[in-house]
């Protein structure tokens, strides 16, 4: 009977230090799901900002082809003689 409350205790012993690691482990997998939750936003954040300005750089080269263009016409006006 003591051999096997020996190896009773043993065995508790493990799945103590098992438990120990389990919790630590799932500490770990928290901290890095709140890592990646922080990430991730940074990760959105940083996307809407180059949307934003990809829009603001097209407008302004559309705007700048405009004024090209308008500047082409009164060149080319002045050159024929209309005003």
């Amino acid at each position: 009977m003591d051999g096997v409350r020996k190896e009773q205790q043993v065995l508790w012993g493990k799945v103590d230090g098992l438990d120990g690691k389990v919790k630590a482990l799932d500490a770990e997998i928290k901290t890095l799901q709140d890592e990646l939750t922080a990430v991730t936003q940074k990760r959105d954040k940083a996307y809407e900002t180059i949307q934003e300005l990809r829009k603001q750089r097209d407008e302004a080269v559309c705007l700048l082809i405009r004024i090209i263009i308008f500047l082409k016409r009164s060149c080319l006006c002045e050159c024929v003689g209309m005003r």
